[in-house]
């Protein structure tokens, strides 16, 4: 009986590092209970990535984003980030995005 934050970055993350379909994870989970959507950015080692919080929300992820934004019914989103910062000008932009994505489904 429990809501939850689906972070989509880490499902991207995850899918490159034990090769499967994101959409498969994100198809299976109950996704009327997410009640919060986190994005954010990764590392790229090369043979893996690591959800660090530090670059800017990939095209994947993006995409993935616009994928399960509408099925969520709207629900809100929190980018993230921890490290490597912008100027303020530069993160109010890249959060603006995801503005963009929620308007073609609003």
């Amino acid at each position: 009986g429990i809501y939850m934050m689906l972070d989509v970055n880490n499902i991207y993350v995850s899918s490159r590092n034990h090769g499967f379909d994101p959409k498969d994870y994100y198809k299976n989970i109950p996704i009327e209970r997410v009640i919060q959507i986190h994005l954010a950015g990764h590392s790229d080692s090369g043979n893996y990535i690591l959800d660090t919080h530090d670059q800017p929300v990939c095209n994947e992820v993006w995409k993935l984003y616009s994928e399960i934004y509408p099925l969520t019914g709207g629900v809100s989103t929190l980018l993230e980030w921890d490290d490597n910062f912008l100027p303020f000008q530069e993160t109010w932009t890249e959060a603006l995005k995801a503005k963009e994505f929620q308007k073609a489904f609003n």
